[in-house]
């Protein structure tokens, strides 16, 4: 790190540059740890959601969603940096997620599965598709 004493050169100076935009990029992209937890959580809840198990899988499933919002919620409010690609997918990605989401409670309703069926899981691991593309435009920006 340059002092404020030390001259500052061109080789310095870009030496500090490098390190600054290396340092802000890692930054950017723990948003992109974060939407592909989501996706995990989201997924897992989807497939494992009562009343298609029970027992402690249901359980994992049902405590796990609460949970990960909360830390969601703590690292959001921690997060200085952000890339520029969260910035513009932010809420394409929130309201598809949301979307999708209801169409698989709506289909719940509906059918009110007893089973783990091929519907179950399509439909139970489709909202954390926008979470994980999201992540992945992150790590590769």
């Amino acid at each position: 790190m340059i002092q404020d004493k030390e001259p500052i050169n061109a080789r310095n100076a870009l030496a500090e540059i490098k390190r600054l935009e290396r340092r802000v990029k890692l930054g950017g992209q723990g948003t992109g740890w974060l939407w592909f937890a989501m996706g995990a959580a989201i997924a897992a809840f989807g497939v494992l959601a009562p009343p298609v198990t029970t027992g402690w899988p249901a359980n994992a499933a049902a405590a796990a969603i609460p949970v990960l919002g909360l830390i969601t919620l703590f690292f959001a409010a921690r997060q200085r940096v952000v890339s520029q690609v969260y910035g513009r997918l932010k809420l394409p990605i929130t309201w598809i997620f949301c979307g999708l989401v209801a169409a698989d409670v709506m289909f719940r309703l509906w059918t009110q599965p007893d089973r783990l069926t091929v519907w179950v899981v399509i439909l139970g691991v489709l909202p954390a598709l926008p979470a994980w593309y999201g992540a992945w435009r992150v790590w590769r920006s």
